[in-house]
């Protein structure tokens, strides 16, 4: 007999549809999300500031995150990424991360940067075969508990995404709750029994100014706002740009390295600060001068230190000094061509320069057409003026106008000599000038030959 496919009922029909949508849901479901993995962080105590064994303000925490255990079953996690935001009564240790994935080396995002306030690895792809082994996946990285903050607990859960998943948060296994944050408690900061130095840095300048050949000293001071001692405390400060290090009227004990020159870093050693105690330093230096164009300040910094763990006080303190205003135009003449022969054309060249540290504006050259000569235009940079004409004694002016800081420029100003020359003449003699508004320093407007010091 020939063979005669069996049918479902046309009443179980409709039932059997819906159940084929539904299985055919749940197996595109299972496709497009993996096992959920177990993901655990866990909180040590590293280093422990005051020694007593607990968690405590200024101490520091390990973190160790591990993703899958021998009992995950298989799955596959792509372009995996591990984010943790690190609360704000916490800070980030840089270049304490570190993470390891045995099927693809990790990236680190963020996390080993100074400044940093979250850790990302891109661990690329997780594997767990689901044989036992695990993934072998995990990372480290450490956290100081900030000292002071107002807080009592430190919280931290990190969250891993990857591609067709939903994130996937860490879980405290020390806790029962399911994928809990990790959080470690401590007592208030400042509390009966906690113990840690708070250096605190002010620095001023007590004497002097930023004038050029000027003393400049300032009075560092160290404050230990803290409840223990702090050991081995030093003080380090930089000698500033355009200044050098006067030892004679510091504190003794300074040391600079390589010399007290510009650049060079300085020490003090203050020994053992016990807490609510202070102490102070002199750091002395004396202005170059003059001092280069352009300067309009000179900026100093120190710092304190301390041996002993936990110090988390404000610890550099810095002081900016302005330059007075600086008015200042310079100015060489030289002759540029020619000899003091009949109808021969003399040519000088004027070159200003702007070497104050403002800018200056209304900016003139002057000269004087020497005797037995005449102004002489043609040769001359266009601009000049004479009155009341070109002739031997007559005044002439060039506006040259601003002169931006550390800006120079140049001008030529030439004579034609008289032809004839009265007998016995031999040398001709010519005398330029330069002249800005409030020129504080009019002694180095004439470099050179035959230029004059004159300031407005």
């Amino acid at each position: 007999m020939p063979s005669r496919k069996r049918h479902a009922p046309e009443s179980l029909r409709p039932v059997l549809a819906i159940t084929f949508v539904i299985v055919s849901l749940l197996m595109l479901t299972s496709a497009a999300f993996a096992a959920a993995p177990s993901i655990t962080l866990v909180a040590l105590l590293y280093d422990d500031a005051d020694g007593d064994g607990a968690v405590n303000c200024g101490d520091t925490l390990n973190y160790i995150y591990t993703v899958g255990s021998t009992g995950d079953p298989a799955y596959t996690l792509n372009n995996a990424q591990a984010t943790f935001a690190i609360p704000a009564n916490g800070s980030l240790l840089p270049g304490s991360v570190i993470a390891s994935n045995p099927g693809a080396t990790p990236t680190i995002v963020s996390g080993n940067n100074v400044g940093d306030t979250s850790v990302v690895i891109d661990f690329h792809v997780i594997s767990n075969p689901g044989d036992g082994r695990g993934s072998g996946v995990s990372a480290t990285f450490r956290v100081r508990i900030n000292n002071p903050n107002s807080d009592t607990a430190l919280s931290l859960q990190g969250f891993l995404t990857s591609t067709g998943n939903p994130s996937y948060p860490s879980d405290d296994p020390e806790t029962p709750a399911p994928l809990d944050p990790t959080t470690e408690t401590y007592p208030a900061c400042g509390s009966t029994g906690f113990k840690v130095p708070n250096l605190q840095t002010a620095k001023a300048l007590i004497a002097g100014s930023a004038s050029p050949g000027a003393t400049m000293t300032y009075q560092i001071g160290v404050n230990n706002a803290g409840n223990a001692d702090a050991a081995n405390v030093t003080i380090t400060d930089t000698v500033p740009a355009n200044t050098t290090f006067t030892p004679g009227s510091s504190t003794p004990g300074w040391t600079c390295s390589p010399n007290n020159n510009a650049g060079s870093s300085c020490t003090i050693g203050l020994g053992i600060l016990p807490g609510a105690t202070s102490i102070s330093t002199f750091f002395v230096v004396t202005v170059t001068s003059p001092l280069p164009p352009g300067t309009t300040s000179i900026g100093n910094t120190a710092c304190a230190h301390t041996t002993t763990a936990g110090d988390t006080g404000n610890k550099c303190a810095s002081v900016t000094t302005p330059t007075p205003t600086n008015h200042d135009l310079g100015l060489t003449k030289t002759a540029a061509s020619g000899s003091v022969t009949p109808g021969a054309i003399l040519s000088y060249t004027l070159a200003y320069q702007n070497i104050g540290n403002t800018v200056l504006n209304g900016v003139t050259l002057s000269e004087t057409a020497p005797a037995n000569t005449a102004f002489n235009a043609g040769s001359s940079s266009a601009g000049w003026s004479c009155a009341p004409n070109n002739n031997a004694g007559a005044s002439c002016t060039l506006a040259v106008g601003t002169v931006a800081l550390g800006a120079s420029g140049s001008t030529s100003f030439a004579v034609t000599v008289n032809n004839p020359l009265p007998v016995g003449v031999t040398n001709i003699t010519n005398t330029g000038c330069g002249y800005a508004p409030g020129d504080a320093n009019p002694a180095n407007n004439g470099k050179g030959l035959g230029v004059c010091d004159a300031g407005w």
